[in-house]
């Protein structure tokens, strides 16, 4: 039988093992304490005025305007965003200034995970949920964008899935859903929003069915972007001495169609390529994938697409892998950018030199005062858990002259220890992030392991 066949032959039985139903829901970004992240007010988003390296300006903006364009369409939500036009404003949060919400492609040198396609980056007010500024980056340093299908990585079908994050959107298990956590290369399905969708915008903005959302963009703009919907003008006349407002542009509501109708309904299609997976690994190890898998499931945070990376690659990759417990976290500011120092006391070393007592790691996002500040897929610590990391360095020379690490391919590269039953076990939280590749499938079932298989696995890796 071949690898397809027993895939199709075992997946309705890995359905019912997990819980699967075809029946699935969006889910949404939350607050600790369980309030929806959301905008409060009506906002606006920018666009570098650097512009992309792969594609002329007048493409560059019809494709932000186009990823905008199908949430304003959903009847039943209402939204009101307006276009800032380009900005040279630096793409970062700062609670004292006038923040700017900006798309921006990084060209030169980009500043997070190399593995990560782009990133979304959101600030929230801590005790309300509501969200204070959004950026999205493109990684255009190490990867090549296009239109239409026309390149692997299609612009349009990334941000229209990012743009769902910015507004508040956690992922879907709906293979069909644009906020589905993962893209295949060529796609672009994601371009037009699923029933699923649809109902998690309605659930974040709801507002009566004869309520339309507006885009306001300046006139200049109104006439020159195809790919904004088409609409009407109801510009008020300005009063004498004022500056012309922009025209308000009203999107008509329109049920969108789903795409991907190839696709199983449910989580069907994922069922198939983990079973495949797992159908690869002793009855032990498979059992502890599938468990992993189940725990992966329930509702992400803001989602980094990201290169997956399995166990081999990450052994390879880092210079350093220990074991430790978390002592302290330290938030700061960082080139326009919210970075946390979170120091790990070493506890065991698998890898490296492993010469100073605590490895401080670097990770984006943090809390600066009142907000919350979010890096998409980047590993999350607790003060007094205990860890198991493979690091790589990222600079030197820090504020205490120390080195600094990362996690390869962010979350991928952190497990947390904890007990399972009367064993220690070794878990990652993968829920930030988008994987794509033909390792995603291996990189989802390696995150979960009895702590002693996983350092037997180390140890294996790295004998010669």
């Amino acid at each position: 039988m071949s690898f397809r066949s027993m895939a199709l032959a075992y997946a309705p039985a890995l359905g019912t093992l997990l819980g699967w139903s075809s029946a699935s829901a969006y889910a949404l970004k939350t607050t600790d304490d369980g309030q929806a992240i959301r905008w409060h007010d009506a906002f606006g988003y920018a666009i570098s005025s650097a512009g992309a390296r792969d594609l002329d300006d007048g493409r560059v903006v019809d494709a932000v305007h186009g990823a905008f364009a199908p949430w304003l369409r959903v009847d039943g939500a209402r939204l009101s965003i307006s276009y800032a036009g380009r900005t040279e404003t630096p793409v970062g949060f700062d609670p004292g200034s006038k923040n700017v919400n900006t798309i921006a492609w990084s060209r030169e040198a980009w500043p997070f995970e190399p593995d990560a396609l782009a990133m979304t980056v959101t600030a929230h007010q801590q005790s309300t949920g509501r969200l204070v500024d959004g950026d999205i980056l493109i990684n255009e340093a190490d990867y090549s964008w296009g239109l239409g299908g026309a390149a692997e990585n299609d612009l349009v079908n990334a941000l229209t899935h990012e743009v769902g994050h910015l507004l508040g959107l956690a992922h879907s298990d709906v293979p069909e859903a644009t906020m589905f956590a993962r893209a295949e290369p060529w796609e672009t399905q994601k371009t037009t929003l699923a029933a699923d969708d649809e109902a998690g915008l309605r659930a974040l903005y709801p507002a009566p069915r004869t309520s339309a959302s507006t885009l306001a963009v300046p006139a200049t703009t109104a006439s020159a972007d195809p790919e904004v919907p088409s609409a009407e003008a109801s510009a008020p006349a300005p009063t004498s001495g004022s500056a012309p407002e922009p025209p308000r542009i009203k999107i008509r509501a329109a049920c969108s169609q789903s795409a991907g109708e190839s696709a199983p309904s449910g989580a069907g299609g994922l069922a198939l390529l983990l079973f495949g997976a797992l159908l690869r690994r002793r009855a032990m190890r498979a059992l502890a994938a599938v468990s992993a898998v189940a725990w992966l499931l329930p509702a992400a945070a803001q989602a980094t697409m990201v290169h997956a990376l399995t166990l081999e690659d990450l052994t390879v990759r880092a210079t350093d892998i220990v074991e430790g417990t978390v002592v302290e976290q330290t938030s700061r500011r960082a080139g326009g950018y919210v970075v946390t120092d979170v120091a790990v006391r070493v506890d065991a070393c698998h890898k490296g030199g492993c010469s100073a007592d605590v490895v401080v790691v670097q990770v984006f996002g943090g809390q600066m005062g009142a907000f919350v500040v979010s890096a998409a897929g980047a590993a999350t610590y607790e003060t007094g858990e205990q860890v198991l990391l493979f690091l790589e360095p990222v600079a030197s020379a820090g504020r205490t002259g120390e080195s600094r690490f990362r996690t390869p391919g962010l979350a991928l590269g952190k497990f947390r220890l904890a007990w399972a039953g009367d064993l220690p076990a070794a878990e990652r939280d993968l829920r930030g992030l988008e994987l794509l590749g033909e390792a995603r499938v291996d990189a989802l079932g390696e995150s979960r392991w009895a702590l002693a298989d996983l350092r037997a696995r180390i140890a294996a890796l790295l004998s010669p």
